[in-house]
């Protein structure tokens, strides 16, 4: 998962972030965006191919960059700390509270539509659906928080 920069020179993976930064248009949305010359582009994060997992949170550092969380942070430091991508709610453990922040992204077919927004594809597969929802599964039934 890796955005062409018109230009670039690298050729390992890697991810384009747009300086940029802003609520409209924010890292992970830059994840996927394909930059133009007009754009501000920069390197911003390095990470191996296949399943690295930088913070040891069991998801890979590629997925965390495409639901835009942050791959080597693994617990949220505050309520606005994207860190774990289970913890919708960012209040440090998963429950029904985190299904509930699905409200008006499920069903959600295409990237792009106005419902889909990258934090909850959690099986980032470019969609939002049922089996995204399926994936806070066994951190509720074990009543799963992460620690600071």
């Amino acid at each position: 998962m890796s955005a062409t920069q018109p230009g670039c020179p690298w050729d390992a993976p890697h991810l384009h972030q747009s300086a940029r930064v802003s609520a409209e248009t924010p890292f992970y949305t830059n994840a996927l965006a394909d930059p133009t010359e007009d754009d501000e582009w920069v390197h911003a994060i390095m990470w191996e191919s296949g399943g690295s997992d930088s913070d040891g949170d069991g998801w890979t550092n590629e997925n965390e960059l495409s639901i835009g969380t942050d791959p080597f942070d693994n617990c949220p430091d505050n309520y606005s700390d994207e860190a774990w991508p289970p913890d919708l709610k960012l209040d440090w453990c998963i429950n029904v509270a985190d299904v509930v922040k699905f409200t008006g992204h499920i069903p959600c077919y295409y990237v792009g539509d106005a419902c889909y927004e990258n934090r909850f594809d959690l099986k980032t597969d470019g969609e939002i659906g049922a089996a995204d929802v399926l994936k806070l599964r066994p951190y509720i039934i074990n009543h799963q928080c992460c620690t600071r």
